[in-house]
C-alpha cells in the first residue's frame, strides 16, 4: 500500500521482500497483538495495519485451548497431501482476514470466547493454514504452534503451573510443520 512510506522500516523491507518473490513462513502468533485491559479482558487492537495486510489477517480472539478438528481444503496440495482431517489440542485462532487467501486446512467454531473484547462468534470455518500471494511471493501462515512453560507468562505471573506442548505433541502437526518449512526453503 500507499502507507509504506519509505520503505526503510523492517515491515517494509519485509513486505518487499515477498513482493519480489520471497517466502514468509509465519507460525501461531504471528497475527497478534495482545493489550491486557484493567477489567481482565483482552483486546487486540489494529496497531500494525501493514504488517497484518502483509501477513493477510489479524488475529481477534480464540477460546480456551481445547481440542478440534482440523480439516484440509486442498485435495492436491504438496503440503497437505495425504493428511486427513486431525484433532488437535491448541488455540483455535479467530481472525479477520485481510487479503485474498487460499486456504489449506481449516476448523469450524462459533461460540464464547470470554477473556477477549471480541467475544460473540457465529459459526463460520475458520483458516489454520492458508497461503497469502503477494506480488511475486507468498506468506504461508500456520496458525497452530501454542506451547507455554513455567516462565512464559511473566509479567503477568512468576510461575506458569503447567507446561503446555499443544499441537506440538501431534505427530500431524510435525509432518505438516516440515512441510511448511521445505515450502519457505523453495
Amino acid at each position: 500500500p500507499a502507507s509504506v512510506a519509505g520503505m526503510g522500516s523492517p515491515v517494509a523491507r519485509l513486505r518487499r521482500f515477498v513482493e519480489q518473490g520471497g517466502r514468509w513462513l509465519a507460525l501461531h502468533g504471528t497475527n497478534s497483538i495482545l493489550r491486557f485491559l484493567d477489567d481482565g479482558r483482552v483486546d487486540t487492537p489494529d496497531e500494525a495495519p501493514v504488517f497484518m495486510e502483509t501477513l493477510g489477517s489479524r488475529f481477534l480472539s480464540h477460546p480456551p485451548i481445547a481440542n478440534y478438528t482440523v480439516s484440509p481444503t486442498q485435495e492436491h496440495d504438496p503440503i497437505t497431501e495425504g493428511i486427513g482431517p486431525f484433532e488437535v489440542e491448541d488455540e483455535l485462532y479467530l481472525a479477520q482476514a485481510l487479503a485474498p487467501m487460499r486456504v489449506l486446512l481449516d476448523t469450524e467454531f462459533a461460540g464464547e470466547t470470554p477473556r477477549f473484547t471480541r467475544s460473540h462468534w457465529g459459526y463460520a470455518r475458520h483458516p489454520v493454514l492458508y497461503e497469502r500471494r503477494l506480488g511475486l511471493g507468498s506468506v504461508l501462515y500456520f496458525t497452530l504452534g501454542h506451547c507455554r512453560g513455567p516462565h512464559d507468562m511473566r509479567p503477568l505471573m512468576d510461575v506458569y503451573p503447567r507446561v503446555e506442548r499443544g499441537a506440538w505433541s501431534s505427530p500431524v502437526f510435525r509432518t505438516l510443520l516440515g512441510r511448511c518449512i521445505d515450502w519457505g526453503l523453495g
